[in-house]
């Protein structure tokens, strides 16, 4: 079960946490309480937290969060578009810190504000030393599908889905494209078979 808490809310994931959530969600839809991050160190359930680039996802592993997310723009709106946007311009951020020396990887560390250790670890590994989830909306198998292909660990779908008409065959149909992304004749087949968007009749 996952608790969303809003960003800077300490007491809600403290609360989220004694209630036995297995994650949390530290979500940046909610109406922010603070600019300041939660210290996740101090609680013992994983958090996850959205990030739209290298230098917010290396602040928010130092705080302690167990996975990153895209960061979701309007959770009741379909957009791939940032899916796409987000994990691009973090690989990007990534290839060009990979390429720094590792003097010019401290200058880095010091200039963002990160730990120098993160830095190099993220340089070295060539990608999030944490599992990276696509989080925008998605409903689409074919959107699963492309999540995945771009090298996301794993795809949070719209709550959307519930409003299918039969959403046990669309959720099914997700987790089919998430498994099957690479081969595309049979991501076109599931998204076939996905089942109708909107209010059952």
């Amino acid at each position: 079960m996952v608790g969303r808490v809003r960003v800077g809310h300490t007491m809600e994931a403290k609360v989220m946490e004694s209630c036995g959530v297995t994650l949390i969600d530290e979500n940046e839809v909610l109406a922010a309480t603070s600019t300041v991050f939660i210290k996740k160190h101090s609680l013992d359930t994983p958090c996850i937290c959205g990030v739209t680039n290298l230098e917010e996802a290396l602040k928010r592993l130092a705080e302690g969060a167990a996975m990153l997310r895209s960061h979701c723009v309007n959770e009741d709106m379909a957009n791939i578009n940032n899916v796409v946007k987000h994990y691009q311009t973090i690989q990007s951020d990534i290839a060009e810190l990979s390429a720094k020396s590792e003097e010019e990887r401290k200058t880095y560390a010091s200039e963002k504000g990160v730990l120098p250790h993160l830095v190099s670890q993220v340089a070295r590994l060539g990608r999030l030393p944490v599992p990276f989830i696509a989080d925008g909306g998605i409903i689409m198998p074919i959107d699963v599908a492309m999540a995945m292909d771009l090298g996301y660990d794993g795809v949070i779908v719209s709550q959307q889905l519930f409003q299918a008409a039969n959403p046990e065959k669309r959720m099914r149909s997700l987790v089919l494209a998430a498994i099957h992304y690479k081969d595309p004749m049979r991501v076109a087949a599931i998204a076939e078979d996905s089942g109708e968007i909107g209010m059952p009749s």
